[in-house]
């Protein structure tokens, strides 16, 4: 062979030799067979990605290389979502004009809402929603403990509360709930109620807190008042519904419904001040669940602040969430309220009055509640004696703010003389406190400091009643022991640390507070309970 212009290139002869050509086409055949088999393999590789992940190649993998705390994320945002969901079924629910007043207790006076004209709004949006059959497409959490005491979730005023976002506050109450007791429990026995915002009167919350003081209006037009309430020159009775809002104003703290300007209708001195208008809105907010619990014909019922500084978190509650129904069930026969927040204190030195496990084997106590100087009612349960006391109270002696009146005042200072007649807090004739109050709290461990926490001595416990428990099943609500420290060397991590932190952060707040209203009240000149006695 030759090349094309006649001349012999330089290696033309090597490729007449037939061994050399046998070779290189042997060597071409085997790249061509390796280049075949990598295609061959990546194709199958492909083909096995499609068929493990889907169509959405990239999408799957991504997911998969998703670090945990966006997995995390994402299962945070989907328990939103639900619990947006079943709040918004809740208030539904609670807004329906249709709604069945099974059980509702008529009550004394016309229906009309102390001067509107429609049928109470209050009592239709908390009408008892327990008897309402579960919606088909609900399903019920297993082994769920029974729960069917009404809760009031309720809006309050706060200052200072840092967020403002009520809404997201009460999706994070009901996913609590419903983690704990069900969607269908929480359907059937939460009322999300608005709180009241005095400052915002006329225009918001006028109505609802004039509705929440239906039974002091009984009460003052009864006549049973007029004995105490002497000054009052108004008459004791009125023939329409129109509530005659002067018999208010020999009452501390409630004549400010009274005492508003009259051309605007608005919050008028001194109660314009935040030290007083937000502990007097968060009032009426109470208020507002005592009568709606009342005009239900509810025998007892949870009160749970929808607050930023309050709510259900387990570092603010002196019990587990799951011990609510078991605390309704064994609370004495003379309760007006147990405390189910404050697990810093024990309420009282008396010791433990009754003992009694919750569903889930953790163990309570209950006491009675007479420690001193402590503000803040976050969560409680009352019952229906309460509510008609607390009103029959009011209609005579006013009110005040409730976190330092209920807790401190009411339920702890003796003001009620040998034949149960209110003769002032603290006075030198009194016996008792005017309620009779208990705390709910967890038992914890008695280990020493110098025992190792897994040793044998702290694996179990021994309760009042005598019986055994296994201490991994036991409330350790309000416990901050140092041997977890120890273990963990790392205090600021440390969960029971941070929740003992924010226990007493929020003692601290609620005691400053009740310290900047009573300043605020002796500068003003504002009246008292004492006033009145």
């Amino acid at each position: 062979m030759s090349s094309t212009d006649g001349v012999a290139t330089e290696d033309e002869h090597l490729l007449s030799d037939p061994e050399t050509r046998a070779e290189r086409a042997h060597t071409g055949r085997s790249v061509a067979r390796f280049l075949a088999s990598v295609v061959t393999f990546a194709v199958c590789f492909v083909l096995a990605l499609h068929a493990l992940f889907g169509p959405d190649i990239a999408t799957a993998v991504s997911r998969r290389a998703e670090p945990a705390e966006a997995a995390a994320e994402t299962s945070r945002r989907e328990e939103r979502r639900e619990a947006e969901s079943l709040l918004s079924s809740i208030e539904r629910i609670a807004h329906r004009d249709d709604a069945p007043e099974s059980g509702a207790r008529r009550v004394a006076h016309d229906p009309a809402s102390l001067g509107r004209e429609d049928v109470s709004e209050s009592a239709e949006k908390t009408s008892p929603v327990a008897a309402r059959p579960a919606r088909p497409d609900e399903p019920e959490t297993l082994e769920t403990p029974a729960w069917d005491v009404p809760l009031y979730l309720v809006g309050v005023s706060e200052a200072r509360d840092g967020d403002g976002d009520d809404r997201a506050r009460a999706d994070e109450n009901v996913a609590r709930l419903a983690r704990t007791f069900g969607d269908a429990a929480t359907l059937a026995n939460v009322r999300a109620l608005d709180g009241v915002d005095a400052k915002q009167w006329p225009n918001e919350g006028l109505k609802e807190t004039i509705d929440a003081l239906r039974s002091v209006f009984d009460v003052l037009s009864s006549g049973d008042a007029a004995k105490t309430n002497t000054k009052s020159k108004t008459k004791t009775k009125t023939k329409t519904n129109t509530p005659d809002l002067t018999l208010l104003k020999p009452l501390p703290w409630v004549e400010a419904v009274a005492s508003r300007e009259k051309k605007t209708g608005r919050l008028a001195k001194p109660w314009t001040d935040e030290a007083v208008a937000t502990p007097l809105g968060r009032l009426f907010s109470h208020m507002r669940a005592w009568q709606s619990a009342y005009d239900a014909g509810h025998e007892k019922a949870f009160f749970v602040e929808n607050g930023a500084l309050s709510g259900l978190r387990p570092s603010h509650l002196g019990v587990p969430l799951v011990a609510f129904p078991a605390i309704a069930a064994n609370a004495p026969e003379d309760f007006a309220l147990v405390v189910l927040t404050q697990p810093l204190f024990s309420g009282d030195d008396g010791g433990a009055l009754k003992t009694f496990a919750d569903a889930f084997g953790n163990v309570v106590e209950i006491r009675r509640w007479r420690q001193r100087g402590v503000a803040g009612a976050g969560a409680y349960l009352f019952s229906e004696g309460f509510v008609k006391k607390v009103f029959k109270h009011v209609a005579k002696h006013g009110a005040d703010a409730p976190d330092n009146w209920l807790l401190d005042l009411m339920c702890a200072s003796d003001s009620l003389d040998e034949n149960g007649v209110f003769v002032g807090f603290d006075a030198r004739d009194a016996r008792e406190p005017a309620l009779r109050c208990y705390k709910a709290a967890g038992v914890v461990s008695d280990a020493k400091e110098d025992v190792s926490f897994e040793s044998e001595s702290t694996k179990r416990t021994t309760t009042t009643v005598g019986e055994t428990e296994d201490a991994n099943r036991v409330a350790a609500v309000g416990a901050e022991t140092a041997e977890i420290r120890k273990r963990m060397r790392r205090r600021e991590s440390d969960a029971r640390f941070e929740a003992a932190r924010e226990r007493r952060a929020y003692v601290a707040a609620r005691a400053a507070e009740a310290a900047r209203v009573r300043a605020y009240v002796e500068k003003a000149g504002i009246r008292t309970t004492q006033d009145t006695v």
